[in-house]
Order: C-alpha cells, then structure tokens, then sequence
C-alpha cells in the first residue's frame, strides 16, 4: 500500500525517467531541394519530414533509441542521457551510380561544436 502510494505521489508531482534534447538540422543542398527528408525515431515510419535549411527539435526519453534516415542499412542506436542535447545531421547520399541511384537521406550525429556552426542561419521547423 504504501508503495503504491509512492508510486502515484511520483507520478502526480511528474518525476519521469528524464529526457534528452536532440536536434536534428538539414543544411541547403542541390541534391533533393523539394523533397523533405525523413527522420525515423525507433519506427520504420517517418518521425519528421524535414525540409532544407531547417531545425527540428523534440524531447526523447533517457535511454536508447533507434536512429536513421530512408534506408535502415544506415541506421544507428544511440543512448541518451538525462538532461543532455544531441545534434544529428540530415545528410543526402545517392547510392551506386549519381544518374540512376535513388536520392536518399541518412541522419549521422555530429559534435555540438560542428552542429553550431552548421546550424547558423538555419529555421525552426514546425514541431
């Protein structure tokens, strides 16, 4: 009994297991200008589209998640801790041969020192 109200005294006072800030970012490019690239959060279906010259920004919870752009061969797991904020890049690849490869995207982390300078000049996309 009293565990449970322990339980639910956490829960009304919104202790959670914590979240991770991660921001996405998509630099202008030539290759896929109209297209909005896909970022998929631990699903095989689109999170985010996000278009050129744009930052998304969402919350995660601590722990690990599944990461990757169009195609899941680039797909990577990350761990996020509590209270931190992680930068991903949305890059555009064309694999195999430029002329008749299909445009992909992949989502790769970089260092918040390369996402700063990057990310200068870059729009807030809609949540």
């Amino acid at each position: 009994m009293i565990g449970r109200l322990l339980l639910f005294a956490g829960i009304a006072y919104g202790q959670t297991n914590g979240a991770a800030t991660v921001i996405f970012y998509r630099q202008t490019g030539f290759a896929g200008n109209p297209l909005h690239a896909s970022i998929k959060i631990d699903s095989d279906k689109a999170t985010h589209r996000i278009p050129n010259n744009r930052t998304w920004t969402t919350e995660l919870s601590a722990g690990e998640h599944r990461i990757y752009g169009d195609d899941e061969q680039f797909a990577r797991n990350y761990k996020f801790e509590d209270g931190k904020t992680y930068y991903f890049r949305v890059e555009s690849i064309f694999p195999g041969n430029t002329f008749t490869g299909k445009l992909r995207f992949r989502v790769v982390s970089v260092e918040p020192q390369t996402a700063d300078g990057e990310m200068t000049g870059l729009k807030p996309d809609k949540p």
